[in-house]
């Protein structure tokens, strides 16, 4: 076995201190892992289908800075997409490219973590690492989240480790998940019934309310742990549900200690996030302006990547699509393909340009912990730097954002 360190950035677990068989690139733990094992092959696959159709090259000539500098120069309403899909270097340049050009900027296509990303900035949030979790925890409570299926090590490591301290598992989710049947407890309750389910435990904590046995069993922890997803059907801009679990667990340390956390999809959203929060003020779905009065703009979904492209109210977009399990343009509609086919769009990706079919501009670059460097932020926020395992150098995405910085 190869000793090297390496990082498997498949999910927002990132599991690190992974090794290597003389012959392959592919951490051995990550072969035991669905999620993992796929990101690989896709990342492998990825590499042949570009290495046998387009010429890699590992920097941006003066004509292409040009080029993008025009079409950017050019656009009265740009957008810069997918920045999760970026180390945290790369992200910082993108946002000081949306300062630099008076451009929307956001983390990706989905909506689905920033329910409790505005839940966190109304109400605070009490927090821990998984480090924290795995070694002081003994309940863990997860909320409409199957890390099973999401996260397939996060169990391993933080919950059911046997170096670890023993811990009770609690599952609340409307069916029974693969998680769900390794937990101590189930707790069947519909997306319908989540609010309410959530709001009579906040009743039940305050004394209003006989205590249920899931009020008793957090109470009597002598450090519990929250991990929370989203109900299926609940809009990510009001989520109510996640209010009333911040809440929660403020409470919950009038009690005990208890501390919350999520178990996000998006490989770095956190850390575009910080970033965004960092350079901008807001941490998602930002619209930098002219006037300096203003300043950057966000309001809720406003600016978001999804409400921006149905309103069709970009005139530019590039995105940031390497590392994902397919290109963008699979998730999207044959009309909205259509009109991305009449403005300029800018793709940044490890595969080649023929997956894509809007993209005016197409240029190769590498992926974070595969072909490239740089730092992921895990879904407890910590920074976990990558190394690469390709012996190769394409911080294109970098290098093009840093050229029309400096430009």
């Amino acid at each position: 076995m190869n000793s090297l360190r390496r990082v498997c950035p498949g999910c927002s677990c990132l599991c690190d201190g992974l090794t290597t068989a003389a012959d392959s690139k592919v951490p051995v733990e990550a072969l035991s892992c669905n999620v993992g094992a796929a990101w690989f092959a896709d990342r492998i696959e990825a590499a042949q289908a570009t290495q046998s159709q387009t010429k890699i090259q590992s920097q941006i000539s003066d004509t292409q800075l040009a080029e993008v500098r025009e079409l950017l120069d050019k656009a009265n309403a740009p957008l810069i997409t997918g920045i999760e899909n970026l180390s945290t270097a790369a992200q910082q340049s993108a946002v000081r490219v949306a300062d630099r050009f008076y451009a929307g900027i956001d983390s990706g296509w989905s909506n689905a973590a920033r329910g409790s990303m505005f839940s966190l900035q109304r109400y605070g949030k009490v927090t821990a690492t998984l480090g924290e979790v795995a070694n002081r925890s003994d309940l863990v409570v997860l909320w409409f989240c199957d890390p099973e299926t999401t996260h397939p090590r996060f169990v391993e490591r933080f919950v059911r480790n046997e170096d670890k301290p023993k811990k009770r598992l609690i599952v609340i989710d409307e069916t029974k998940t693969a998680t769900a049947v390794l937990a101590d407890e189930f707790i069947r309750v519909s997306a319908a019934d989540a609010q309410t389910f959530a709001q009579q435990l906040r009743l039940e904590l305050a004394g209003h309310r006989e205590n249920s046995s899931l009020i008793t069993a957090m109470t009597s922890a002598n450090y519990g742990s929250l991990f929370v997803g989203k109900p299926s059907g609940v809009d990510a801009n009001f989520d109510v549900t996640t209010d009333q679990w911040f809440q929660l667990v403020r409470s919950l340390n009038d009690h005990t200690r208890f501390v919350m956390g999520s178990l996000r999809k998006d490989r770095n959203g956190i850390g575009a996030n910080n970033v965004l929060a960092s350079l901008s003020g807001f941490p998602d779905a930002v619209r930098f302006t002219k006037s300096a009065e203003s300043g950057p703009k966000h309001n809720g979904l406003e600016y978001s990547t999804t409400s921006v492209i149905r309103r069709r109210e970009c005139d530019l977009l590039v995105v940031c699509d390497m590392g994902v399990s397919e290109p963008f343009e699979n998730h999207l509609d044959e009309e909205t393909i259509a009109w991305l086919k009449s403005i300029p769009v800018i793709v940044l990706s490890d595969r080649p340009a023929s997956q894509y079919r809007t993209a005016t501009l197409h240029f190769v670059t590498g992926t974070p912990g595969w072909t490239t460097a740089g730092d992921f932020v895990r879904t407890d926020d910590v920074p976990i730097p990558m190394p690469a395992i390709e012996g190769t150098d394409l911080q294109i995405a970098q290098r093009l954002f840093d050229g029309l910085i400096s430009g």
